[in-house]
């Protein structure tokens, strides 16, 4: 669980950083904006029909297709609007992935041990996701092979949580 908690948190401020590679940074913030509440509404309905492990498999499943969209599609095509509902789309997955973590931790983690767990992975999440800033302002392809392999790595890995 630690390790979807490091690359869902790692993702998100990844994901979250790229928003500013638009040419219009303020319309792209107000839409982004948009999609990360939808994913946060449907992110708990996720988890309370399907469990916490198919619904982080859905999120990062989407991410990861979303990812392969982006870079299908191409970064040179950044000014159509195709390129940007790919982009919500995968924010969406990366973000419901995210709200996910924290809402499971009190069902895979014992009551005994929820507040320390929540701690050690937000504290190894936080020191991981600094280095989401610099990932972003690699050359233009590299940060969304990035993001798309850790979501289908983690998309993989989640299959192994109880």
């Amino acid at each position: 669980m630690s390790f979807i908690w490091l690359i869902a948190s790692f993702c998100y401020y990844l994901i979250l950083t790229l928003t500013n590679t638009f040419e219009d940074v303020y319309i792209t913030a107000l839409v982004s904006s948009f999609s990360e509440i939808a994913a946060y509404l449907l992110s708990g309905i996720f988890y309370e029909r399907v469990g916490v492990k198919l619904s982080l498999i859905l999120s990062f499943a989407i991410s990861a297709f979303g990812g392969i969209l982006i870079l299908a599609w191409g970064l040179d095509h950044q000014e159509s609007t195709l390129f940007f509902i790919f982009f919500l789309f995968t924010k969406f997955g990366v973000t419901c992935a995210f709200n996910i973590n924290f809402a499971a931790n009190s069902y895979l983690f014992p009551t005994l041990f929820a507040a320390t767990a929540i701690g050690v992975c937000n504290f190894a999440a936080r020191f991981i996701t600094s280095f989401s800033f610099i990932v972003s302002r690699m050359a233009e392809p590299a940060p969304m092979y990035l993001l798309t392999a850790l979501c289908m790595l983690t998309t993989i890995s989640a299959f192994f949580l109880k």
